[in-house]
């Protein structure tokens, strides 16, 4: 016997509207904080800037996204995040509104803020349907041949999120671990190239290492993994700071905290596909054995 039952499901939808939608938002960092008063600029500390945007993003995927089942919930947020990154750099590129200041500090343009962050939605939105869908639930109807053990009972109530949750706090922790550890050589390039670079190796190990996902899936690996990078590198350079400017509009970059950023974006994300076919594999081996 099998029972339906109704989900929310997200799925990312790339077409031209998309592209204009994307072109949009472009033009809107570029353009509006060239125009954007002084009296909206304030001086706040690095760890409080990164939490106000982690902040922002959750509060933009709660209200726009209600509904979704929390593994969806955490897709869309990093997405945000990561389109909220790119957009900040289209607009410093443009106006230097959100720069680095004296003491550790972050100048923020409030109304570029706000701009970044309304154009991350909009694209968002723009590349993302909600539909709902039947899912076959089988009911219990004479079982496997065998039943798990202890170990594989507990993976099975494993999700893939918990597993990658912990992956990221390992390479968080191995991130805070200064660079004079190791052997490390600084390299200085300038801010958009080093923004290209970034994005440029996460599309390298989204196509080396996703290479049997399809093109929608892909893109959400890939903005996933730059996300949980940029992450790790803001951490990284909180503790102990590996991503200074220089003159010239240059920044000076520890390859030790460059490959930990992003080696711990891709093994989180790396271990969440491997985890959910193994317990597709599980599920099918122990609940579908009489199929």
């Amino acid at each position: 016997m099998t029972s339906d039952k109704q989900i929310l499901k997200l799925f990312f939808q790339f077409s031209w509207k998309t592209a204009v939608v994307a072109v949009a938002c472009i033009a809107l960092c570029a353009v509006v904080p060239r125009f954007s008063p002084e009296d909206y600029i304030y001086f706040l500390d690095i760890p409080v800037f990164i939490a106000m945007q982690i902040l922002a993003s959750a509060v933009i995927t709660a209200y726009f996204f209600n509904g979704l089942t929390r593994e969806d919930k955490l897709k869309v947020f990093f997405t945000i995040f990561a389109a909220t990154a790119l957009s900040g750099t289209i607009a410093n590129l443009s106006a230097n509104s959100i720069r680095l200041a004296a003491n550790d500090n972050v100048m923020v343009d409030f109304i570029t803020f706000g701009v970044i962050n309304a154009a991350a939605a909009l694209f968002t939105l723009s590349m993302t349907r909600l539909k709902k869908i039947s899912v076959d639930r089988v009911a219990e109807d004479g079982g496997s041949t065998r039943k798990a053990n202890k170990l594989e009972e507990l993976a099975l109530k494993t999700r893939p999120i918990v597993v990658s949750v912990l992956v990221l706090l390992l390479s968080t922790a191995f991130a805070l671990i200064p660079p004079e550890y190791f052997v490390d050589a600084n390299f200085a390039v300038t801010v958009p190239f080093f923004f290209y670079m970034q994005m440029l190796m996460t599309l390298v190990l989204t196509y080396f290492c996703f290479n049997s996902l399809t093109g929608k899936e892909k893109y959400r690996a890939y903005f996933t993994i730059l996300s949980l990078a940029l992450l790790l590198g803001a951490i990284a350079n909180w503790d102990h700071a590996q991503f200074t400017p220089r003159v010239g509009g240059r920044v000076l970059v520890s390859s030790v905290s460059f490959v930990t950023m992003n080696l711990g974006g891709l093994l989180t994300v790396l271990i969440f596909y491997r985890w959910k076919d193994y317990l597709k594999n599980m599920k099918a081996r122990f609940d579908g054995g009489s199929a």
